[in-house]
């Protein structure tokens, strides 16, 4: 069962990848031309340097331009990527990559930037896994990357040469750029001391400035994609699973193996993250739920006794499990949208289980000393698997949690797994 959900999976993923979103856009070649297109919007997490766009939506041939020949293109009522030739400095704000000192090194690049408010004053920036920098440009100023570093200080005066790193510092150079150069008369040198150097607080000070004076509105990119954007779901979960556990002696003294089976029932919540990019296709999820596990079954063995007179003989035992538990996976979930309403999504998460007192009671009724077993449950965590289909408010998915040993007992293997549908409802 888990290698044909797993090819499903596989199957699902292969499937799903060729339901790529297409939507109305432009773009504006090096001559000039604006060609009104479908571009596949990637909902870019880093800046890209080329796009693929179809002339009309229901087209089956994909082309591509590139950073080379275009230079600006558009997704309409979301998002405006513009090309310019620009000095760039990469640092890193990670602390375990800090630069040594506060001086930004500076590098010619041409890049696709991402506009987030375009006005009187425009603001950009620009994504390269988690380096993130902002450019800005007036109708009197060219554009020009906001400086900010974090860098490590070097203290040169105790010690020549290279020096000793004294701390993190910060380099606040882009406060200093603003108040020269996107400062209105209302505005004062206070406001401009504690400006962080964060999309939010920088968009909020574009539209202020924009907006000061009569000047024409802006036009605020970054709210666009904000409105159509979901960022979290709260779900109330149902599910039936076929839930298994085996369970053996290792050593054979017993002769005691069986296999314990039965419909469960779980009901909990689930709680979802929808990653800010790449139009919501990845999410992060948790979802506690409760179970109860106690199903008990009667079974014949065959005593191993050579040289007794009952070897060979049958055996009669019932098995009784006690498993109660609160389940949390913890996960990732990657969507592939079929249209407005419904979407596939397959999830991987890590499963922390949090069992209370239980046991599996082995008991032979046939009056044998030493021939029963009190197993006493101690949970370890596991990992799960899922395929789901969503419609609207409604989701269902089919799950299968890899084994777990549940035993406490080192002497005797108890290895649960399970299987089954969830359906969900989303309340928030």
């Amino acid at each position: 069962m888990k290698n044909k959900l797993i090819a499903l999976l596989v199957f699902c993923v292969a499937v799903c990848e060729a339901q790529v979103n297409f939507e109305k856009g432009y773009f504006i070649h090096n001559s000039g031309k604006r060609t009104e297109c479908y571009i596949e919007n990637l909902d870019w997490r880093s800046n890209p340097t080329a796009f693929n766009y179809k002339m009309k939506v229901d087209d089956r041939e994909t082309r591509m331009e590139n950073i080379v020949s275009v230079s600006e293109f558009g997704i309409d009522n979301e998002s405006l990527y513009r090309r310019f030739q620009v000095n760039i400095e990469k640092s890193q704000s990670v602390t375990s990559y800090l630069q040594k000192g506060k001086n930004p090194v500076w590098k010619v690049e041409t890049l696709f930037l991402h506009a987030l408010v375009i006005g009187e004053a425009s603001l950009y920036d620009y994504a390269d896994g988690n380096i993130i920098k902002y450019f800005y440009e007036t109708k009197s100023k060219p554009i020009e990357q906001l400086v900010y570093i974090r860098y490590l200080a070097i203290d040169q005066e105790h010690k020549p040469g290279n020096g000793s790193v004294e701390g993190v510092q910060e380099n606040n150079q882009f406060r200093q750029q603003l108040l020269n150069a996107v400062k209105c008369g209302s505005m004062t040198e206070k406001d401009f001391t504690y400006l962080e150097y964060g999309k939010n607080a920088l968009i909020k000070h574009f539209l202020a400035y924009n907006a000061c004076g009569g000047a024409q509105e802006s036009v605020n990119y970054n709210a666009a994609a904000e409105d159509k954007r979901e960022t979290f779901a709260l779900r109330v979960l149902a599910g039936a699973y076929n839930a298994s556990a085996s369970v053996s002696d290792p050593f054979g003294y017993y002769n005691l193996s069986t296999d314990l089976d039965q419909t469960i029932f779980k009901i909990g919540l689930e709680a979802e993250y929808i990653l800010p990019f790449n139009k919501g296709t990845w999410s992060l999820f948790a979802n506690p739920t409760y179970q109860k596990f106690d199903p008990s079954k009667n079974y014949v063995s065959l005593v191993t006794n050579p040289g007794f007179d009952n070897d060979k003989q049958p055996v009669h035992y019932t098995a009784k499990a006690d498993y109660s538990s609160i389940e949390i996976p913890i996960g990732a979930r990657r969507y592939f949208f079929l249209n407005q309403s419904s979407r596939i999504f397959i999830n991987i998460a890590y499963v922390i289980d949090l069992s209370g007192s239980g046991s599996i009671v082995i008991t032979n009724s046939d009056g044998l000393a030493n021939a029963s077993k009190n197993i006493k449950i101690s949970s370890r965590n596991n990992f799960a698997v899922g395929l789901g289909y969503g419609y609207k408010r409604f989701n269902g998915e089919l799950r299968y949690n890899f084994q777990r040993q549940i035993s406490s007992d080192l002497m005797w293997d108890v290895n649960y797994t399970s299987i089954g549908l969830q359906l969900g409802y989303k309340i928030l």
